[in-house]
């Protein structure tokens, strides 16, 4: 098709010389019949839109040349001159409906230019071309202008700086507040669609974080407050979207503040949102609604997205009814799409400190999963919600936590994932996490229960099993969740680990994707005490080794990085079997020391700048200098960490040579 394009659409001005050739942008500009242009606009906005990826090709690079142009550049200078012939139409045309087909042809453009790779200043005159008509007479010309300021914000990969420059941001929120917060209720009713459309760009710029949340909270605050009370179902809605994107805005913020001045701030400022605009009783409302399920749905949605400091700010009474609330919902005999929301709501709320040790809390979640996971409609959302509630466990565990979960749950919460493993989906990547969940959870007093000691043998199997799945990601997790039973001694100590250790060493050395066989070289160095390897540690150490060899294997380009974590984590797998290593394994390091010597100065060179590389060394070599009685065993190996401890390679070498001549 391109070979015609410039058949349709040139790459020069349409305007300059004579005769002119007819083209789609001519007609647009200058045919005097208001129906031609209109179905010439429609077909450039249907070519812009069907040819999307194509246009993503245009680059323009600044040089002029006469005798050869590229397919890029030409692509770019077609861009520029759609660009140029719209700006010229839409000052020039005069008819509403007109200016509502340009602005529609003109938000495909948008969505459809790469303009970190256009001319510079193109964005800059669109965007001041379509804000003269913010404030137009027709109400379908405003909406057409808020769609394509939309655009300009959704756009992917986006051109911040340039966006920011041209938008300006808090600006378009007054404009947006100001056609939002209308007094007269006859007004307010007639404008619908345009108070649609401008609670939906507001999402879109609390979404691309356009928006300083402080500067914005008190017009944010008043929008929400009068739209939720609105009469219009689609009002309600996009109102409760907007509180949604505000309130991820405010939880991201909150999580990487390092200053406690603007973290307290920003609390307050969710606090105030949330008591001010919500939970006064309008999403309650929309939660008890059944007539609405799109409604109830969205409320859900959004519930989920208050965040976990300013969800444990809040009264309790106001969680009591958020939570009852949510799990009705949740249950058998309401819609589907709301129980789905309700599902994923829950498997968010079950993260926030304040829910983590409520017992009954987690066990409520966890019947309202176990009921969903029957149905195949909630499957997905339900074993999401299932990894996030046995994820929550792990972390009492770790945390030291004297919660006591009762085994039958426990066993419950585990047959059901053994059950998800048979679905070939992304439901048996969220059944091996909590299984991974499970088996980090599982103590002594647990194991000496026979359901969940079967649970325990099952769960291994099965997750051995799933390090052949066709999906990289259900082999990733299997191996995360693996180094979780790795790392508990309770279990360790009461199993057989060789088929463990055997299909980590497998995946480690064969598998296709690298993060899989980093995830599966972090999986080995779990294990905390040398006793848990038992007499496979040697095993282990030339399978690390092999692995140093397999992982110098020439690479695509896009996967260096990921070679290159994948050299640090044996690396770092290394040194932590040296620091476990006894006296009788010394033996085992000599002579695979000397057969990958090669690898290991190249390895170790590569990742020596990384401090915890060096400080795994240390411990490695520390612990090699107490468990050698005989002052001459494993003087290669104490050679080999000293040297690449104080960083000379070169002396490394000559001392290697040296003692292979002895």
């Amino acid at each position: 098709m391109f070979s015609y394009w410039l058949h349709f659409l040139p790459d020069i001005p349409v305007t300059l010389g004579a005769p002119q050739t007819q083209t789609i942008l001519l007609t647009i500009l200058r045919d005097p019949n208001p129906q031609v242009r209109t179905v010439a606009l429609e077909l450039l906005t249907d070519i812009m839109s069907h040819y999307k990826p194509f246009l993503g090709l245009a680059s323009h690079s600044g040089v002029q040349r006469t005798a050869f142009r590229t397919l890029s550049e030409t692509v770019a200078a077609i861009l520029g001159e759609v660009h140029r012939c719209l700006h010229l139409a839409l000052i020039a045309e005069t008819c509403p409906a007109q200016t509502v087909q340009l602005l529609k042809c003109l938000a495909a453009v948008v969505s459809g230019s790469p303009y970190h790779r256009l001319q510079a200043g193109l964005l800059t005159r669109l965007v001041g071309d379509v804000a003269a008509l913010l404030d137009h007479r027709d109400l379908q010309v405003q909406v057409g202008s808020l769609t394509v300021l939309g655009a300009v914000v959704g756009m992917v990969p986006v051109s911040r700086a340039e966006v920011e420059a041209s938008l300006r941001p808090q600006q378009l929120l007054a404009t947006c507040a100001s056609k939002l917060l209308v007094s007269d209720e006859a007004l307010r009713i007639s404008s619908t669609v345009v108070r649609v459309e401008a609670l939906q760009l507001l999402t879109l710029l609390f979404q691309g974080s356009l928006l300083d949340l402080r500067e914005s909270a008190d017009k944010v605050v008043a929008v929400v407050r009068l739209c939720l009370l609105d009469a219009h179902l689609a009002i309600q809605l996009h109102a409760i979207k907007l509180l949604g994107a505000f309130s991820r805005e405010l939880s991201t913020s909150l999580a990487s503040s390092s200053c406690t001045e603007e973290a307290q701030s920003l609390l307050k400022l969710g606090l105030d949102l949330w008591m001010t605009c919500a939970l006064e009783g309008s999403l309650q409302r929309c939660l008890q609604d059944d007539s609405l399920p799109v409604l109830q749905a969205e409320a859900c949605s959004c519930l989920a997205s208050v965040g976990s400091q300013v969800w444990d700010a809040l009264p309790e009474d106001r969680r009591l009814v958020c939570i009852t609330l949510v799990l009705a919902l949740a249950k058998d005999g309401v819609d589907t799409v709301v129980r789905n929301a309700a599902i994923r709501c829950l498997g968010n709320l079950c993260a926030y400190a304040s829910l983590r040790e409520d017992l009954l809390f987690l066990m409520d979640v966890g019947d309202v999963v176990l009921e969903a996971l029957g149905e195949p409609s909630l499957r997905m959302k339900a074993s999401w919600t299932l990894s996030n509630l046995t994820e929550m466990l792990a972390d009492l565990r770790k945390q030291g936590s004297k919660t006591e979960v009762p085994a039958a749950f426990l066993s419950s919460l585990g047959t059901a994932a053994l059950c998800l493993q048979k679905d070939k989906n992304h439901a048996q990547a969220n059944a091996v996490r909590s299984l991974g969940c499970l088996l980090q959870f599982f103590t002594r007093d647990h194991l000496g229960r026979e359901d969940i000691g079967m649970l325990v043998v099952k769960s291994v199997d099965s997750l051995i099993q799933g390090l052949r799945a066709g999906l990289m990601k259900v082999r990733w997790n299997a191996c995360y969740s693996l180094g979780s039973m790795l790392a508990n001694e309770d279990i360790v100590a009461g199993t057989n680990v060789r088929p463990v250790l055997d299909a980590l060493l497998g995946s480690l050395v064969s598998c296709s994707n690298l993060k899989v066989r980093i995830q599966a070289a972090t999986a080995l160095c779990a294990p905390r005490t040398r006793a848990a390897y038992g007499s496979e540690w040697a095993t282990v150490w030339r399978g690390l080794l092999a692995a140093l060899e397999a992982a110098d294997q020439p690479v695509d380009y896009r996967k260096l990085q990921h070679q290159n974590q994948l050299r640090d984590q044996l690396c770092l797998s290394i040194c932590h079997l040296l620091a476990l290593a006894e006296a009788q394994d010394i033996s085992k390091i000599e002579s695979a020391s000397r057969n990958y010597e090669g690898r290991i100065l190249n390895a170790f060179k590569k990742a020596l700048s990384k401090e915890a590389i060096r400080e795994g060394l240390k411990r490695a070599h520390d612990n090699l200098a107490r468990e050698s009685d005989d002052p001459c065993c494993s003087k290669t190996t104490r050679v080999l960490l000293a040297s690449l401890l104080n960083g000379d390679l070169a002396e490394l070498q000559s001392q290697m040579h040296s003692l292979e001549v002895k």
